[in-house]
């Protein structure tokens, strides 16, 4: 993965999730996915994974782009959340801005590998 979003994804992992939250992080990840699936009662031979690349342009300004997630985006509200109830939210912004930074073009468009999972 390149760019600065996987680097958001992992930054906000370090907030503590709700007790039972199953992380999009492991949804590409093939034995999880197919563990989840069988769970699910589907065959491990209806399972297949096809890999893709997307490309993500936003445009709008590195910080437009941070608080439209810090005020819309799940993941990115939850950790927010989560890092004021312990007076780490301007740390946490400050990270969140440094990482967009290092990105291509300053975070604004980003090259995102994934792993799609299905079940036919």
């Amino acid at each position: 993965m390149t760019g600065s979003t996987p680097c958001l994804i992992v930054l906000l992992s370090t907030v503590p999730p709700p007790q039972g939250f199953i992380s999009p992080m492991t949804w590409g990840v093939e034995a999880s996915a197919k563990e989840r699936f069988a769970a699910a009662g589907v065959p491990a031979e209806k399972i297949s994974f096809a890999r893709d690349t997307f490309t993500f342009i936003y445009p709008t300004s590195p910080a437009t782009l941070r608080e439209a997630f810090r005020t819309f985006h799940g993941p990115t509200m939850n950790a927010f959340e989560a890092a004021e109830k312990i007076a780490k939210a301007g740390e946490l912004q400050n990270e969140l801005q440094a990482l967009q930074q290092s990105g291509p073009s300053g975070g604004l468009i980003e090259d995102v590998n994934s792993r799609q999972p299905s079940c036919a």
